[in-house]
């Protein structure tokens, strides 16, 4: 059972960008909130797309969110290149879902190092999609990125890829050893589909 939920940024906000206090903030602050992003500042633009995203003191717009996600991302905030992908590769509300224009956000946010964006990368190239090919190799490339940073979704599934030989050589030592971390790694919904794993194909065998 592959591990296939997408992570998203959207309640992430970068240290710098106080959004507690913009969020409670008196209608003066949002001013200057919008005419900084109005000006370029991504982080600002960065957390209007939240807001919109969110629906936090505006009305949730997913066509706005989108719009500001782009601005930002196209400056190379990294949290608003993985959302903008995120809102393309689920589409709704308004948005035409987008696997190329996903694929090439996600791509660009992971290349500079943000980990929910290599996951999701890892994703698309596992999976496939409307205009993007099925590409294991890379799928394990961006997993092996992303378990050696300790997160359990992608130890897991990387040690899928080494289970099945999928996209690497089939090695049941290195599929014990990327499972068993997922089952130690703290997160009780990917802890007990590895255990189920472990179990039912018997990997301390191994």
């Amino acid at each position: 059972m592959l591990l296939e939920i997408s992570l998203s940024a959207t309640t992430f906000v970068h240290a710098d960008v106080d959004v507690k206090q913009i969020y409670n903030a008196d209608f003066s602050r949002l001013v200057r909130l919008y005419a900084k992003a109005k000006h370029g500042d991504a982080e600002a633009q960065y957390t209007i797309a939240v807001m919109y995203d969110n629906g936090e003191s505006v009305v949730e717009d997913d066509k706005e969110a989108l719009k500001w996600y782009r601005k930002a991302a196209e400056q190379g905030n990294v949290y608003a290149q993985n959302n903008l992908a995120t809102m393309y590769d689920n589409g709704g509300k308004g948005i035409l879902e987008d696997d190329k224009e996903a694929l090439k956000w996600y791509r660009k946010s992971a290349e500079q190092g943000y980990v929910n964006a290599q996951y999701n990368l890892a994703l698309m190239y596992d999976n496939g999609g409307k205009g993007v090919l099925e590409n294991n190799k890379e799928a394990v490339i961006w997993y092996q990125k992303v378990a050696e940073q300790g997160y359990a979704n992608a130890q897991y599934n990387l040690g899928l890829m080494y289970q099945y030989g999928e996209g690497v050589v089939k090695d049941m030592t290195k599929a014990k050893y990327w499972i068993k971390k997922a089952c130690e790694g703290g997160d009780a919904k990917v802890s007990k589909i590895a255990e189920e794993n472990w179990k039912r194909f018997e990997l301390w065998k191994y």
